[in-house]
């Protein structure tokens, strides 16, 4: 029979080892968001790049009146999830501008995704078993794997998922019905692909494997999750049946007709020569392995089915719930495959596959490396005769590994990655600002894309916003981008005329490499456009624009290396 003092002493060094561990993970993620945080900060407009679709348009909570007519406005106003929006509206209530807020965002969810990862490790190595430290490296390795991408440091839907997924399956794992139900209310409101995550998963949950026959898993829960996919079914159905104003989505041989969606393309998707890239490590029609393998330590992960061979090590023996894994992995690749097949129903196939590839890696991963770490201190502790020299062998090599983990990241110079648009132009802006609300521009430059944000005024299409999924929305943009590209490189006035009069246009903004052919036949976005990007190279080798001709006389504001072009002056020449 276990002495109670022992059990009281292992129960309270179990107790300080959660919350050191919890307090370690928190930090770390503190530390990361933080540093991005200082980064978005260090100088005047600045904004994510994905926040300059996502974002922009809310600083109509602040002035209604922004960006009248606006069908770019209008459509990212349009796919916004309601949770997500009513967020920002909150802030912008409180006098928080909605790009200040997309920069705090990822703080706060960055504490919030850390507490779940930690907790779901614990339910994977209990505590008494080295589970505070698995807790510790898997939040770790997830915070530097997400703060090298584009998804949490954006503040847009996508990085609401990360909290309520994990936080789904932590509360899944431990049988919490109500808290899973709350949870995919949440994902429903604020980025409704989790839901489908989570149903997958306890759909999953409801067979059980006795090597290759499938069995009912048990009454009790059969009935969670029956309850669970219930509830999903009907916080979807509002997203399943509401119809965009914008659509409908554009499907899959509509695609395979715009160069957008082909390699090179805005929205590259197929990728017929590359099978590899295709299906397993490109973009968005792959389940994107690589993303899941940053940074070095996640390659841990690939070693944790021979470390589960080792029956007789104690925590090999303490691990549970280790059907979390075929769990996650068959419920997204089923979600996978079902998106290839209803290209583009339910949106992009990486979607459901990415981000909980990433949750099942670093949570391999970290079991993976306290297994290792375990061993490797059990065969040298061995070699020790005393107990002190034993407890500091498992001191530093405990601390070493976490000192490389905490290192490897720091290796990157771009890290964190931020994948921030830094906008040049203040005076530009604050010329904008002066104008009527309605001001709209017209501008083939990369700065256009900054316009939106910065300038708060409309522009008439920039690449930043030529999403091609929602036909209602991208064929008129395309459209706009066509008629736009062909005025502007036209020897005749007439055309730029016509445009300006259709589309109410008040300025046309030039760089200094408008009229430059060499920059107009790199231009990836203008590649997408054919004939009319060929014609237009043509026709800059063969004659000067009128736009040129006219660019010192109607010159409205100049700055650096931009024009802008005054419309009622080109409207007023013969």
């Amino acid at each position: 029979m276990p002495d109670p003092s022992q059990s009281e002493i292992t129960l309270e060094r179990s107790k300080t080892a959660y919350w050191l561990g919890l307090i370690a993970s928190l930090a770390i993620a503190l530390f990361y968001s933080l540093w991005a945080l200082k980064l978005s900060l260090a100088q005047d407009f600045i904004i994510q790049d994905d926040a300059r679709q996502h974002v922009f348009w809310m600083q109509r909570f602040l002035d209604p009146t922004l960006f009248p007519n606006d069908p770019i406005a209008d459509y990212f106003q349009s796919v916004a999830p309601w949770g997500y929006a009513q967020v920002y509206r909150l802030a912008a209530s409180l006098g928080i501008h909605p790009i200040l807020m997309s920069k705090l965002v990822p703080s706060c969810l960055g504490l919030v995704m850390t507490y779940f990862c930690y907790g779901l490790a614990i339910e994977l190595l209990p505590l008494a078993s080295g589970g505070a430290l698995t807790g510790v490296i898997a939040s770790w390795l997830l915070n530097q794997n997400l703060w090298l991408q584009d998804g949490i440091v954006s503040g847009t839907p996508k990085a609401f998922l990360y909290p309520t997924l994990l936080a789904f399956l932590y509360f899944f794992l431990r049988r919490s019905l109500w808290p899973c139900l709350v949870m995919l209310l949440l994902q429903a409101l604020f980025y409704p692909l989790g839901v489908f995550l989570s149903s997958g998963v306890m759909a999953m949950a409801c067979l059980r494997w006795h090597g290759w026959k499938p069995h009912w898993a048990s009454t009790a829960d059969l009935r969670f999750c029956g309850v669970g996919i219930g509830v999903a079914i009907a916080v979807l159905l509002p997203y399943v049946f509401s119809s965009n104003v914008f659509g409908p989505v554009i499907d899959a041989a509509q695609a395979r007709a715009l160069p957008e969606f082909h390699m090179g393309g805005r929205s590259a998707f197929f990728n017929d020569a590359n099978p590899w890239d295709f299906w397993l490590d490109g973009g968005r029609s792959s389940l994107r392995i690589s993303a899941a393998l940053r940074p070095d330590g996640t390659y841990a992960a690939l070693l944790l089915p021979m470390l589960l061979r080792l029956k007789k090590l104690p925590t090999v023996q303490a691990l549970r719930n280790l059907n979390f894994f075929p769990q996650v992995f068959f419920a997204s690749l089923g979600w996978f495959f079902l998106a290839h097949l209803t290209l583009f129903k339910l949106h992009l196939p990486s979607r459901y596959s990415q981000h909980s590839l990433r949750i099942l890696v670093v949570m391999a991963a970290a079991i993976a490396l306290t297994l290792l770490l375990q061993s490797l201190q059990t065969w040298l502790g061995k070699l020790l005769r005393t107990i002190r020299g034993r407890q500091a062998l498992k001191l530093i090599s405990t601390g070493l590994l976490l000192l490389w983990l905490f290192l490897v990241p720091l290796g990157d110079r771009k890290f964190p990655r931020t994948y921030n648009a830094q906008g040049n132009y203040p005076e530009l802006y604050a010329f904008l600002q002066s104008q009527p609300v309605e001001t709209r521009i017209a501008s083939l430059s990369i700065e256009a894309n900054n316009l939106p944000s910065f300038a708060q005024r409309s522009i008439i299409a920039g690449s930043e916003y030529a999403i091609p999924y929602h036909w209602g929305y991208y064929g008129p943009f395309r459209e706009r981008a066509i008629a736009l590209l062909e005025a502007q490189y036209s020897p005749d006035l007439a055309t730029v005329q016509a445009l300006i009069r259709q589309q109410g246009i008040d300025y046309w903004l030039l760089d200094d490499q408008a009229f430059e052919t060499e920059a107009l036949e790199q231009d990836r976005w203008l590649k997408a456009f054919q004939p009319q990007q060929l014609a237009a190279i043509s026709q800059l080798q063969n004659a000067s624009p009128a736009l040129q001709q006219e660019q010192q006389r109607c010159l409205a504001f100049k700055t650096k290396n931009l024009d802008l072009l005054d419309a009622s002056c080109l409207l007023s020449q013969p």
